[in-house]
Order: C-alpha cells, then sequence, then structure tokens
C-alpha cells in the first residue's frame, strides 16, 4: 500500500473547521477552533489493484467420432493439444439439447436417447474454468446404398476430424460471466448447412416395377393335393436352382401331388428336403430352366430395409407388395409346428397362398420367404441365410420324403 501524504491548505482548513461546527451542533464536546483550523488532514491513497492475467482458451478436442455400440451410441474423443488452457471438463452437445457436461478425465460419453439409425449432429466443446473453448464436431447419419451383392440399409458414420467451429471466432467472455450452452452454434442450424452443401451420396430409390418384371418368371405358384380327399391348397415357389425350386415346409408337407406352372407349361414337382421346425422345403421339377434362379442372402436384413414380397396371395394372381423389415427374431413360433431360428418380421400385411414366396431387396437377392402371417398386420418369414444352408445340404443330398 502507498504511504500516507498530508496537505495543508486553505480547503483543508475550511472542511476541519466545518467539521467541528457540525459536531458541536450535535451536542459533541467543541475543540477549540483554532486547533481544529491547524490540524493536519489525513487522506488515504487507495490500494492499487493486482493486475488481472489473461485466462487462455483450451483448443479443440481432437479426434471426435461416433461408434454403433449395440443399440446405443457412444462419443469418443482425445484430450486437445497445443498452447490454449488446461482443460477443467468438456460440454457435450446433441442437436439442440442442453449441454451435458463431463469431467476433464473424460474421453467418451453414450449419446442418451440416441440410436444408430438416428441422424444427428454432435459437439463437444474443452472448457478452462469458466471460459468456454473451441469446439470439434462430428455427425451421424445412415444412408441407403446400394454395396455388392444386395441392396441393404448401411449405418454410414461421418466424422469430422476436431474441426474448429464459428464460436472458436468469437471473443473471450469477460472474468466471472456465464458460459451459456448457446455459445455453440446451434446444432439444427449446421446440420441443415452440412446438408446442403454435401453432394447427394444416395442412389435413386429402387425401381421395383423393373424388379417385378426381372422375377416374374422365378416365381411360380404351387398347387396341392393333400393324402386325404378334399385335402388341396396353394402356396408360391421361387427358383434357387435350374431345377430347384424353395417354398415354405407347411405349403407342400403331407402332400399326395405336387405340380406348378412354368412358362405357360404344367409340371410336377418332388419334394427332396423338407424342414418343418425350420418351415423350409426343397422342390424338384423333370426339367431344367436355366437363368430363373434366384441368390440367396447369406446375412439377415437389418431392421428398415425396404423390400418386396412376389407371390400368389389368396389363390389369386402373382402380385408383388412393398413393405419394411419391422424386426429381426432370434426365435418364432409359427405355423404347424415351426420354431423359426432366424425370423424376419415386414409390415407387410399377407394372406394364405402368399406363403414360400421370396422378400426381395432391389437387386433380387433373397432375405426371407413367407412363412405366416400374424394379426393380419405383420408378416413373419424364414431368414435367407438358414434356408440357403438347407438349400444347398438337400442339393448334395436329397431328402427320401414320404408322399403321404
Amino acid at each position: 500500500m502507498a504511504a500516507s501524504r498530508t496537505r495543508r491548505s486553505t480547503a483543508a482548513r475550511v472542511a476541519s473547521l466545518a467539521v467541528g461546527l457540525v459536531l458541536t451542533g450535535c451536542g459533541a464536546a467543541a475543540s477549540d477552533p483554532v486547533a481544529a483550523v491547524d490540524a493536519p488532514v489525513v487522506v488515504e491513497a487507495a490500494p492499487r489493484m493486482a493486475p488481472v492475467a489473461a485466462t487462455a482458451r483450451p483448443e479443440a478436442p481432437r479426434a471426435l467420432a461416433l461408434h454403433a455400440d449395440g443399440d446405443a451410441v457412444v462419443a469418443t474423443w482425445e484430450a486437445p493439444e497445443g498452447p490454449g488452457a488446461a482443460v477443467t471438463g468438456y460440454e457435450l452437445f446433441v442437436d439442440d439439447a442442453p449441454a451435458v457436461v463431463l469431467d476433464a478425465a473424460a474421453r467418451s460419453s453414450r449419446l442418451v436417447g440416441v440410436v444408430p439409425g438416428d441422424g444427428v449432429l454432435v459437439q463437444l466443446r474443452a472448457v478452462a474454468g469458466d471460459r468456454p473453448g473451441r469446439t470439434a464436431e462430428a455427425s451421424l447419419e445412415r444412408v441407403y446404398r446400394a454395396p455388392a451383392p444386395r441392396w441393404a440399409l448401411e449405418e454410414e458414420r461421418t466424422a469430422t476430424a476436431a474441426t474448429v467451429a464459428a464460436v472458436a471466432a468469437a471473443p473471450v467472455a469477460p472474468a466471472g460471466a456465464a458460459s451459456p450452452s448457446s455459445a455453440a452454434v446451434p446444432a439444427s442450424a449446421r446440420v441443415a448447412a452440412e446438408r446442403s452443401a454435401a453432394p447427394a451420396s444416395s442412389p435413386a430409390a429402387p425401381d421395383w416395377a423393373a424388379l417385378y418384371r426381372a422375377v416374374e418368371g422365378s416365381v411360380v405358384q404351387v398347387s396341392r393335393e393333400g393324402c386325404t380327399p378334399g385335402d388341396a391348397s396353394t402356396g408360391t415357389a421361387f427358383f434357387v436352382g435350374d431345377d430347384l425350386l424353395a417354398t415354405a415346409a407347411h405349403v407342400v408337407e403331407d402332400a399326395a401331388s405336387l405340380g406348378v406352372v412354368v412358362g405357360g407349361r404344367y409340371e410336377t414337382a418332388q419334394v427332396v428336403g423338407l424342414d418343418v421346425a425350420q418351415d423350409v422345403a426343397l422342390l424338384r421339377l423333370p426339367t431344367e430352366h436355366p437363368g430363373l434362379a434366384l441368390p440367396l442372402a447369406t446375412e439377415l436384413p437389418p431392421v428398415g430395409t425396404p423390400h418386396a414380397l412376389v407371390g400368389f396371395a389368396s389363390g389369386l394372381g402373382q402380385s408383388l407388395q412393398l413393405g419394411t423389415v419391422s424386426s429381426v427374431l432370434p426365435a418364432f413360433a409359427g405355423v404347424g409346428g415351426a420354431a423359426l431360428t432366424d425370423a424376419v418380421q415386414s409390415d407387410v400385411q399377407t394372406s394364405p397362398g402368399a406363403s414360400g414366396g421370396p422378400w426381395l431387396l432391389a437387386d433380387g437377392t433373397v432375405v426371407a420367404l413367407t412363412s405366416t402371417g400374424v394379426d393380419t398386420n405383420v408378416t413373419v418369414g424364414a431368414g435367407a441365410p438358414t434356408a440357403a444352408a438347407l438349400v444347398a445340404a438337400w442339393s448334395r443330398a436329397p431328402q427320401a420324403v414320404a408322399a403321404c
């Protein structure tokens, strides 16, 4: 603190005298007026404030990325590097939701309410004390692509490597000022800007009409005569080889005779493979028909995959129905004792006569075959991977299936 200073001036003497008069008027003991005038006035100098050191802003977190972890999405990152201030925590923004505050040791965080398939923009900001730092961002979207050998719904993870957001250019907030979460650029604005600037990466919508024209000759109606009088029914089958047809087991079970029409010509069919539990059967024709076989997928389709069901619903003519895979079931109890181990559920509503028909992706790959309808609202199919394994086994070693 600076030393005291003494000043003797006419103004000081007058001020001192005025103080004495006030005290006298208030009943206090009066002092000698002359002594009061001659007494020195002590003025204390104000203390000097120590200079406040400027606090640097932390750098942006590095390598921010999003990863699917089962049915969750997790953000991961690395600590900032560079001359910025030491990080005391992080603020995580998902779209326009309030910030999630994380400690300085955090290197990952599960995104609450976000699942694989959501389109979200994630922003992560480093914080030093009460001062916001720079922001890194990443986005997660799902897009339709056409990978070989089939159309599928893929997860596209677009991770922008530690880009500095517009907030980095804003002036540092005054000392003691709060750092509101709105300091980050609104995610909705960034998503809109990114999508408008990015080139379109999704192919055109599938041409289902063209698909139908390409596969209509590969899908046939099965006519079944049972072992008892009056026991007759129809179903659907499709080519998986030059002289082989796949269908549902319950379509051909307990049949005395089976027939199909291929290219306007009637042919009898023989059961050479039957698995009631998986609801899959294999038929052999006496004549080969090259070029009609449809490929069977080796993997189950993910939920959300668009597909087409081709069959002879209600015993009428051939038809195509469009739907979306709504669930993949590890186990399903179907008709006639079926216990499917890799069932696929669709939002398509179908009816008897369509059983055994293929579920097709836009490139003609079969991902399931119709097994049964459920409460008329959804349809369950036997997964193509299991069907493919059975077809391969029966092709090498046909079963001897009794007619009745």
